[in-house]
This record gives structure tokens, sequence and C-alpha cells, in this order.
């Protein structure tokens, strides 16, 4: 019984030194640090359109553009329709579009020397201007159609969507779209006291990687 009580003792003294150096490897020092994580913002696309200087005149958001031609003669070169702005006020990078709307040829009044002309008579109520009247753009300096100097008619564009040339607009980016028209001088009387309408509607979309 004597022999056994020092073992005994010996096992406890084991135990409870165990026990301190479980304590002091747990209670060594240590430190945690959280590193903030900055705020995540999706980018933006935004497309503005103007027909007035950007540079003393705010532009507008509406992207659709409504165009009238009327009282034309014919013409011996090309005459400026319309001179736009258009600027990508987004964080992203763009492709720009241009689409445009049904052309709408309105005959207004009729008159004789149409009349022989055309075959219309005063009940028409379609015009003929769209058949005749040719066109062409510019896009940041660059001249474009649907190839070379065979500019379009106006009518191959009704319903037509297309893409000018050098056509991506960076963050910030400014543009000037115009449109130019010509009424060759052997038109005749065919379209006399026609006129035209459509819209015109842009589009700017993401950039594809």
């Amino acid at each position: 019984m004597k022999k056994i009580m020092p073992l005994f003792g010996s096992i406890v003294l084991i135990l409870i030194a165990g026990m301190f150096a479980t304590l002091g490897t747990s209670a060594m020092f240590s430190d945690t640090e959280t590193v903030g994580v900055h705020d995540m913002q999706a980018g933006t696309l935004n497309l503005k359109v103007s027909d007035k200087n950007p540079s003393k005149y705010e532009m507008e958001d509406p992207c659709t553009v409504h165009i009238t031609l009327s009282n034309v003669k014919p013409m011996g070169a090309f005459a400026r329709l319309k001179k736009l702005y258009i600027r990508n006020a987004g964080t992203l990078p763009g492709v720009l579009s241009i689409e445009f709307t049904i052309i709408v040829n309105k005959e207004n009044n009729c008159l004789e020397p149409e009349w022989n002309d055309a075959g219309d008579d005063s009940s028409s109520s379609e015009g003929e201007l769209g058949d005749y009247l040719k066109v062409r753009f510019e896009f940041g300096g660059n001249k474009f159609g649907f190839g070379g100097e065979d500019w379009p008619v106006l009518n191959d564009l009704s319903g037509q969507t297309i893409t000018p040339p050098d056509n991506v607009l960076d963050p910030g980016e400014i543009k000037e779209f115009q449109i130019w028209y010509w009424l060759p001088a052997n038109t005749g009387n065919i379209v006399q006291s026609d006129s035209v309408e459509f819209d015109i509607i842009f589009h700017l979309d993401q950039v594809t990687p």
C-alpha cells in the first residue's frame, strides 16, 4: 500500500502538469485582422443626343430624333439635313448603332404636273419622294452609306438598323452624326409637294470581350 501511494501521487502530478501545459499553449498571444472590401458598383451606359453644341447646352437623354423633310427641290449637290452630337455619358465603352423607323411618304397636294409624271390623281395619299431622295451620313468625320458613292435612297433605310464606322464611344466621348440629302436634278415633277417623315433611334450597347 505504501508503494501504491507514491505511484498514485506521481500520476496526479503528471496530470496537473499536463493541464498547466495545455493552458499555457492555449493562452499564447493571438490577433485577428479584418480587411475591408471596397464597394463594388456596376458600370453604366448612358447615351445622350442633342442638336445643340454640348459645350454650351445640356444634352438630353431621349435618344429618338424625329425627322420631317418637305419643300425639297432638285439640286446639284448634297445638303445637310441634320447635325447631332452623340455622347456616351456612362462609365463603360459602348457600340453605337442607328435604327430607322418605317419611312412615311406623304403625297400632300397632288398637282397636275405630278399627275402626268406619276400617274397619280387627286385621291392619291402616298408620295414618291423617298424613292428618289439620296442620303448619306457622317459619324466622327467618316462618310458612310451603303457603299462607295452609290448612296442609298431614303426608302432603302425604312425599318433598317445601320452600323457606322468607328462606332465605339468611350466613356465621356462625344462624336458628331450628320445626315445629308440630295434630290438629283433629273428627278422631275413626280415628287412635287411630297414630304417624308421618320424617326432615328440611337442605340448604345456594351462592348463584348
